[in-house]
C-alpha cells in the first residue's frame, strides 16, 4: 500500500465552499442510505501541545453495490492550505475480510486556486461494515493562508474538517455522527464545533463535517446572556482582551440581527480564535467563523481591540444573503422587505456585508441598513462624505459605490 504524501497549490476559499455546500444541498431530498462514525482523539504524546487528531471512521448500513469501486479522498490542497495529504500518516482501511488494499491517484494541480484531491481506491471489492485509522499532524510554526488547516498552540488545537479528514467518496446521503475522544488532553479540556458543544450528528453527504471549525483543548469561552445565539471560543490568550471584544461582537450580531429582516430570528452564531499561527485572519463557514490573534507576552496587560471590522464583515449577510438581494431587487421587485422575505431561506454567514458601513451605522445608533435604504443613503453621506453615484438594485436613486476602505470615529472618517 502506498503512504500519503505531498501537497501543493491554492484554492479559492468562497469556491471551494460553495462546491462542497451545494453538493451537499443536492442530497438534502434523496434517501438515507447509511452511517458513517468518526472518532476525533487529539494526541499529545507527552509534550503539552497537541501533536495530531488520531481518527477511526467506521461506514456501516451503506448497499451491497457501494463495495464496487469504494474511494476515499483527502485534499491535496485546500484554502491555500498545502501539505494535507502529507500530513495524514498510517492510513489502514478493513473490512471482514482484512486489509484492504489501496491505490492513490492524484488529481492534478488545480489552476486557477482551485482545490484538488488523492484519491484512495480499494483494489478489491469491500463490504460493510468497514473501518479506516489515520493520524491528521498539526502545525505548530507560523504559516500563511485561511485557518483550514490543523494548528496547535497554547495546549489547544483548531482548524476545518476540510484541513485533516479522509472520507468516503460519492454523493450518497448517509448520517454522520462525531465522537470526541479527550482523554488524551489536560482536566477541563472541552471540544466545540460550528455543529455544536461536543458530539455532533450530520444528515447529508459524507462531505458534511469538512463545512465547519473545530477547536479542542483548555479553552477560553463567551456566550451572550440570557441564552443569546451568540457565542466564541479561544485558545490560549490574545494581545486584546477577547471577553471584552467578544461581548462587543455579540452586541454587533444582534443589532445585525435588528436591522437585516432576514436574519431575524438570529440563528446560532459561533467566533474561534486561535491565538498564534497566521495573524489578522479571517475566514467564515456556515453560521461561524475563525480568526486569529497575536498572543499576549507572558505578565502583560491586555491591549488594543480585536479587528472589529474583519468580525462585523464575516458576521453579515453572507454570500448568499447577498446574491439573493442583488438577483431580487434585479428582478425588479421594488420593496426590499419583499426580497428580504424571499431571502429567508438562503441565510448564510460569511462575506458580502460592507462592513465599514455596518459599523458607522451602528455607532451612529442607525438601524434599517438594507430595508430602508434611503436612510442608508442618508447616513453613509453624513458619515462618509463619499459622494452619491450608483442607483440601488431596490430603487434608492443615490447609493453610493462600496468604499475601498471607511473606518469611523466619532463622526469623523478617514478614507484611503
Amino acid at each position: 500500500m502506498k503512504t500519503l504524501p505531498r501537497a501543493l497549490g491554492i484554492v479559492l476559499v468562497a469556491l471551494a465552499g460553495t462546491a462542497e455546500l451545494a453538493a451537499q444541498g443536492s442530497g438534502a431530498a434523496r434517501a438515507l442510505v447509511g452511517s458513517i462514525a468518526h472518532t476525533w482523539k487529539p494526541i499529545r504524546d507527552g509534550g503539552p501541545e497537541i501533536v495530531a487528531i488520531d481518527v477511526r471512521t467506521e461506514v456501516t448500513e451503506l448497499p451491497a453495490s457501494a463495495g464496487d469501486g469504494f474511494s476515499l479522498k483527502v485534499p491535496i490542497v485546500y484554502a491555500n492550505v498545502t501539505g494535507i495529504a502529507e500530513r495524514t500518516l498510517n492510513l489502514s482501511v478493513r473490512d471482514a475480510a482484512g486489509e484492504v488494499p489501496l491505490t492513490v491517484e492524484d488529481d492534478p494541480p488545480a489552476p486557477g486556486g482551485f482545490p484538488y484531491y488523492r484519491h484512495l481506491r480499494a483494489s478489491r471489492r469491500v463490504t460493510f461494515p468497514l473501518a479506516y485509522t489515520y493520524r491528521s499532524l498539526s502545525q505548530t510554526g507560523q504559516f500563511r493562508g485561511p485557518p483550514f488547516g490543523l494548528f496547535s498552540a497554547a495546549g489547544g488545537i483548531s482548524g476545518a474538517g476540510s484541513g485533516f479528514l479522509v472520507l468516503p467518496e460519492g454523493d450518497l446521503v448517509v448520517t454522520t455522527r462525531v465522537h470526541w475522544d479527550l482523554s488524551g488532553l489536560a482536566a477541563g479540556a472541552t471540544a466545540l464545533t460550528s455543529f455544536g458543544d461536543g458530539d455532533f450528528t450530520l444528515r447529508g453527504e459524507p462531505s458534511a463535517p469538512t463545512q465547519g471549525w473545530i477547536m479542542a483543548g483548555v479553552l477560553g469561552g463567551y456566550s451572550s446572556p440570557n441564552g443569546g445565539a451568540f457565542s466564541a471560543a479561544w485558545t490560549g490568550t490574545p494581545a486584546w482582551d477577547p471577553a471584552a471584544e467578544m461581548r462587543w461582537a455579540s452586541e454587533m450580531f444582534t443589532w445585525l440581527g435588528k436591522s437585516y429582516g432576514y436574519l431575524n430570528p438570529l440563528p446560532r452564531y459561533r467566533v474561534f480564535i486561535r491565538t498564534g499561527g497566521t495573524r489578522g485572519v479571517g475566514t467564515a463557514l456556515d453560521n461561524s467563523f475563525m480568526m486569529s490573534a497575536p498572543p499576549r507576552d507572558a505578565g502583560a496587560p491586555a491591549q488594543g481591540e480585536a479587528p472589529r471590522e474583519t468580525i462585523t464583515h464575516e458576521m453579515g449577510p453572507g454570500r448568499h444573503g447577498r446574491e439573493c438581494l442583488v438577483r431580487e431587487g434585479r428582478a425588479g421587485r421594488r420593496r426590499p422587505p419583499e426580497a428580504l422575505r424571499r431571502c429567508q431561506s438562503e441565510r448564510a454567514a460569511g462575506t458580502g456585508l460592507d462592513a465599514a458601513l455596518a459599523l458607522g451605522l451602528q455607532r451612529h445608533g442607525r438601524r434599517g441598513a438594507v430595508p430602508r435604504s434611503a436612510r442608508v443613503n442618508r447616513e453613509v453621506r453624513r458619515v462618509s462624505r463619499v459622494p452619491a453615484a450608483t442607483r440601488h438594485p431596490f430603487g434608492a436613486k443615490h447609493c453610493p459605490p462600496r468604499p475601498r476602505r471607511v473606518f469611523f470615529e466619532d463622526s469623523r472618517v478617514a478614507q484611503g
